[in-house]
């Protein structure tokens, strides 16, 4: 997701709502497809224990309400520069001050590079800003939470 400006002035890290709708409505159908394969069969045929079955029907069911509950009622990452501290909804993440640097970490594959943004804080923790397609995309990202906390931005090649 892009970083995009609120009403009050302050960097905030969206939610991508549609995917996560998207994985709800399929987890949703493949927890249907599981109640439904137990409802036909309830003894197991044989091709998988019974206890796996259960499980699956459990796991997708729990994903899909997580899914839905967080595309309605997730809020958004907020960076906060009147308050000098990371924001979700009302909770304090981190402060600029715990945070030590942005981190751009490049993933190199055979054939692929993959980026991702992360705040790097100062007890070796670290919070994932998500994927981002391009160099391009993952330093402006990196540039501009960098600019708003005042703190190097950092690459990290793997």
């Amino acid at each position: 997701m892009p970083l995009e400006i609120n009403a009050h002035g302050h960097l905030y890290l969206g939610i991508p709502r549609i995917r996560y709708v998207i994985a709800a409505v399929l987890l949703g159908l493949a927890a249907l497809l599981f109640a439904t394969w137990i409802a036909k069969d309830p003894v197991g045929g044989g091709e998988f224990p019974n206890w796996f079955r259960i499980f699956s029907l459990i796991f997708c069911a729990v994903s899909a309400i997580g899914f839905g509950w967080w595309s309605a009622y997730g809020s958004p990452l907020e960076f906060n520069a009147r308050l000098k501290c990371v924001v979700r909804g009302k909770r304090t993440i981190a402060r600029f001050a715990d945070v030590d640097h942005v981190e751009i970490l490049e993933k190199q594959a055979v054939r692929y590079v993959f980026y991702r943004v992360r705040l790097r804080l100062k007890r070796s923790r670290s919070i994932d800003l998500g994927p981002k397609r391009s160099q391009f995309d993952a330093s402006t990202m990196a540039a501009d939470i960098a600019r708003v906390m005042d703190k190097p931005v950092q690459v990290v090649v793997r």
